[in-house]
């Protein structure tokens, strides 16, 4: 087992003094490394608009008593969709949603956990 305070010795050059524990390098370096793969691949796989896309609809969640309830993101979910939002429609959207969340005063939904 290897004794994560002692000095990491690179393998490569074994010496040169790195300055640094096998702790650090273990967890911290290679950790980030790793993320940074994860989160390179992750936004391969989602672009900008499917990103934004997820975030908008987040705001519909009733998850937490609508606890995520976001007017301004979902007038952008609406301006994502111009053939099913005419001008008149997104104006009466802000109204709208006003109504939705007073579903959040409904006692019907107090105990509501998302699944």
């Amino acid at each position: 087992m290897v004794n994560m305070e002692a000095v990491y010795v690179d393998p490569k050059n074994r010496r040169k003094k790195t300055g640094i524990t096998n702790h650090q390098y273990y967890v911290v370096n290679n950790f980030n490394m790793v993320l940074d793969m994860q989160i390179q691949e992750l936004g391969n796989r989602f672009n900008e608009v499917t990103t934004d896309l997820l975030i908008y609809m987040s705001s519909l969640s009733p998850f937490l008593n609508f606890g995520a309830f976001d007017k301004l993101n979902l007038l952008k979910l609406a301006e994502m969709y111009p053939c099913d939002f005419n001008f008149d429609e997104k104006d009466k959207l802000i109204y709208e949603l006003g109504n939705y969340i007073a579903v959040k005063d409904d006692t019907r939904f107090d105990d509501f956990n998302g699944e």
